[in-house]
């Protein structure tokens, strides 16, 4: 007889303790000339680590963040629809000045370097905002 598919899940969700702190380790650069057994011991402790985060229901539940080219994009798209939501444009004015990085411009991703393009929506997107062209130099 073969085990369902909760029965595998709840033997899966059995190694939910060590999984985060595996995962870490896991998912690292193997070096230059590392055997396969190298890298099939990291796929299986990354493959581990994930199974661990999985809810007892079946499905991952993790918080979706977007880069600022989204709600950028959002702002260009209500000007050029001429359907601008001065209320909901504010909110996301301040949610891009908020995530202006040290650098001056914005990356992909908190902490992350210039992204040339995605400075130049946000910037363009501020000034259709009404902020001022040097307010973000």
């Amino acid at each position: 007889m073969t085990a369902g598919p909760s029965t595998l899940r709840d033997a899966r969700l059995g190694r939910d303790a060590g999984a985060r702190a595996a995962a870490a380790g896991a998912v690292s650069r193997l070096p230059d000339g590392a055997s396969g057994e190298a890298l099939d011991r990291s796929i299986a402790a990354a493959r581990d680590a994930l199974i661990g985060l999985q809810s007892a229901q079946g499905f991952w539940l993790f918080e979706l963040e977007a880069d600022c080219t989204i709600p950028a994009e959002y702002i260009m798209m209500m000007h050029f629809l001429d359907e601008i939501d001065a209320v909901l444009q504010e909110k996301l004015a301040i949610y891009l000045r908020r995530h202006q990085a040290d650098h001056g411009g914005w990356p992909l991703f908190p902490g992350g370097e210039l992204d040339l393009s995605g400075t130049v929506k946000v910037y363009y997107a501020l000034k259709l905002a009404g902020d001022e062209v040097a307010a973000h130099q």
